[in-house]
């Protein structure tokens, strides 16, 4: 009884795994386990029918996540600097509000028109003006 002998001649790279559902070692052209571990939608089979694949995050896929991080964190940077920016610019309106008021003796506690803004506020104003010499102060 004289069987047929075919010989393959193969000139690429072999990489050696093992089936995971059976282990046995079968070598696979060193360019589809690249492959595989770039789209692990690539299945690879074992001698014996099984299939397998590598799982986990591919690099690309950890460069998107690692992208998509990093844009979100801009733009939680940029929306806190834009709030701080819109307070700041309400703070400056205050402030300026308030200047013209006292420049023109307008008390800022009361809104009464005085000729000595000072001594009103020390005798009427008392608590009010520590409060806010406090504020300034801390």
């Amino acid at each position: 009884m004289g069987g047929v002998v075919n010989t393959l001649t193969y000139t690429g790279e072999l990489t050696i795994e093992a089936c995971p559902t059976c282990g046995t070692w079968h070598g696979i052209p060193t360019t589809l386990r690249e492959a595989a571990i770039k789209d692990h939608s690539k299945l690879i089979w074992c001698p014996l029918g099984h299939s397998w694949w590598f799982i986990g995050e591919t690099e690309a896929q950890k460069l998107t996540r690692s992208l998509k991080w990093e844009r979100d964190l801009r733009a939680s940077v940029t929306a806190d600097r834009d709030q701080a920016r819109a307070s700041l610019r309400a703070t400056k309106g205050v402030v300026t509000k308030l200047r013209k008021r006292t420049a023109e003796g307008e008390c800022p506690f009361c809104g009464q028109h005085l000729r000595d803004l000072e001594r009103h506020v020390n005798r009427q104003h008392v608590n009010e003006a520590a409060d806010a010499l406090a504020e300034t102060d801390a």
